[in-house]
């Protein structure tokens, strides 16, 4: 099985070989109270043309004042940020800068996946290890260094970041958590849970960057349909420069300066977590990100804890280790499992889900069956699978696969997909279960956003639905159980007075944002997790009948 891993390029610089410095505790941020829109678009008019030309901005008093907190603290120097209006009303910039002084105290420790980090004093070496591509991010206020020969830079971005955009909703996840919502200018569309980042939306901060496009040759951005020229709140927003866009891969039309994250081609979920730091590289929020990091190795290492005293009872009173399956119907005329062959070598599944479905506590049903692919004759799958204890499906959508109202969608789900499966054990117990608990205003499954940021979540629900009492104080954040709890993602919550598994409206979300700039909550807090087991005996944790 994967373990957490040992730290890579945490403790020498690229350039001088210097030590990095300990790590310190996470900021705590203060709350505020609620402003009219007009008081709030007022304010960022002022700061938004106060960002304009990077090269004559005069933050020196404020700066000084950012450093001494900084020394004072002993912690990188941050953005300063109006919590209630979302505003960053300061960037966080040096008010001086000398080679022996080290303006990032506060480090991160990059433990196995596929970047790297290091420190110098005035700047840091980001590395995409899978891209190949190196980032250099300077402190504001510090002289751009020197390159050596033969060191290319694919980017040399100024930090803490104040103007960023992502083609990646699951990256604004990371964003909220470290407290920077107030950065986010632009987002492919509004796919996204979040009640303040849809407000943003309402307000004119943030905008939908799939209407545009980045036009190199004029080094700036225009609509993506005729007329090109940028008008209105487009025209607004994307006048000043961004700092940088972070993309899943190298884009022209994307913008520039872009970094890549490759969060989704890691292989373990304890893995993915850790581009948190890549991203919060960007802002000085090292500290933030380490204090988050580690309360979700904790909450992971509990969980699959407790999984495993269920486990360990439940085979001591007789019974055997229930057996999960994860599958996809994506196609709505083939059902396919995930391929779940383990690497003993490596530690590694051949799908992440495989990990969390053993961290749960099931006997992988890859590790039982041979894998067989997809399969189109319904009866043969549900011959295969006949013995399974818990299915996993992945998908909970209808429009795609040609179901474009309610009625189809769910003679789609409940008529032909699940009648399929009425041979097998999980359908006879009821215990089948999609991802489409928690929906965008899209009609999108927030499981594909958030569940990289805190898998522990996926794992806790899946431990929720095979051993209930493992999990008590946890509530359901992705499954939702298809026999009980409804299916498809066309119902909106408002024309069905349904509280989840349903479509939310964008403005019913928004309204739901008190503090613009206030952190995000994590899951964790909102959700609860599955506590840590007593030192004591366990209670005998029976699976769910």
């Amino acid at each position: 099985m994967h373990t957490w891993g040992k730290g890579r390029g945490k403790k020498h610089s690229v350039f001088t070989g210097q030590t990095s410095a300990a790590i310190t505790a996470a900021a705590v941020f203060p709350s505020g109270n609620r402003k009219i829109k007009s008081k709030i678009e007022k304010k960022h008019r002022r700061v938004r043309s106060g960002l304009r030309g990077k090269k004559k901005m005069r933050w020196t008093s404020a700066a000084v004042f950012l450093c001494a907190v900084a020394v004072c603290h002993g912690g990188n120097i941050l953005n300063t940020i109006d919590v209630t209006s979302g505003i960053i009303t300061t960037a966080g910039t040096a008010s001086t800068c000398s080679g022996d002084q080290d303006m990032f105290p506060d480090k991160v420790v990059v433990n196995g996946p596929k970047f790297s980090i290091t420190y110098n004093t005035t700047f840091k070496v980001l590395t995409n290890l899978r891209a190949n591509e190196k980032y250099v991010l300077v402190q504001r206020g510090c002289p751009t260094p020197t390159l050596p020969d033969g060191f290319v830079a694919k980017a040399v971005v100024q930090v803490p970041v104040a103007r960023v955009s992502i083609t990646s909703v699951t990256d604004s996840k990371w964003i909220e958590l470290i407290g920077e919502r107030n950065s986010l200018i632009g987002m492919p569309g509004i796919y996204t849970t979040s009640p303040c980042v849809n407000k943003r939306y309402d307000l004119g901060f943030t905008v939908d960057m799939s209407k545009v496009s980045y036009n190199s040759t004029l080094s700036q951005y225009q609509m993506s349909s005729n007329p090109k020229m940028l008008t209105g709140t487009y025209a607004s927003v994307l006048s000043t420069p961004l700092d940088v866009v972070f993309a899943g891969s190298r884009s022209a039309t994307a913008g520039l300066p872009l970094v890549i994250t490759s969060s989704t081609y890691e292989q373990s979920y304890k893995l993915v977590p850790e581009w948190g730091k890549f991203i919060a590289a960007f802002y000085n929020k090292e500290a933030t990100i380490n204090a988050f990091i580690s309360d979700f190795k904790t909450r992971w290492d509990c969980a699959s804890q407790r999984a495993a005293m269920a486990v360990a009872a439940a085979v001591a009173a007789g019974s055997t280790k229930p057996k999960g399956l994860a599958i996809s119907y994506l196609s709505a005329t083939t059902i396919t499992p995930f391929d779940c062959s383990y690497n003993a070598t490596s530690g590694l599944w051949a799908n992440k889900i495989c990990e969390v479905l053993d961290a749960a506590g099931l006997q992988v049903v890859d590790a039982v069956h041979s894998y067989t692919g997809s399969y189109s004759n319904y009866q043969q799958f549900g011959d295969w699978a006949a013995d399974v204890d818990v299915i996993i499906v992945a998908d909970c959508t209808c429009t795609y696969k040609g179901a474009m109202t309610v009625a189809a969608c769910d003679d789609l789900w409940k008529n032909k997909f699940l009648s399929s499966l009425s041979a097998t054990k999980a359908f006879k117990n009821q215990k089948i279960y999609d991802v489409g608990r928690t929906l965008d205003p899209s009609g999108g499954t927030d499981y594909f956003v958030s569940l990289p940021v805190e898998p522990d979540a996926f794992l806790a629900d899946v431990i929720a639905v095979t051993w209930p009492s493992a999990a008590a104080g946890h509530n359901m954040v992705y499954l939702r159980n298809m026999f009980t709890e409804g299916v498809g993602n066309l119902r909106s919550c408002a024309a069905y007075n349904l509280t989840y598994g349903c479509v939310p409206s964008a403005n019913s979300l928004s309204a739901q944002c008190t503090s613009l700039g206030a952190p995000a909550d994590s899951i964790a807090k909102t959700a609860g997790i599955v506590l840590c087991p007593a030192t004591s005996a366990a209670t005998a944790l029976a699976p769910s009948q």
